[in-house]
């Protein structure tokens, strides 16, 4: 499994603005598989927002595509 911070970073850099996108949510114990996850549906092309805590978690919902919680 790659860096946390890694994926973090690429995480950050990729989501497309004013693109749908999906919204997606987490259990933080979670998140290093979880980012994981999301940077491989990135390099398929699905354009995502991933709950972190700067995330403006109400509007992200409100104008997200599609919404995907991750349960452990």
């Amino acid at each position: 499994m790659a860096d946390i911070d890694e994926l973090k970073k690429k995480l950050e850099d990729g989501w497309v603005k004013g693109e749908p996108y999906v919204f997606v949510s987490y259990a933080s114990k979670d998140k290093e598989k979880v980012y994981d996850f999301v940077y491989e549906l990135r390099k398929r092309g699905i354009n995502e927002i991933i709950a972190t805590q700067s995330t403006s978690y109400k509007r992200s919902l409100i104008f997200c595509n599609q919404f995907l919680e991750i349960f452990s």
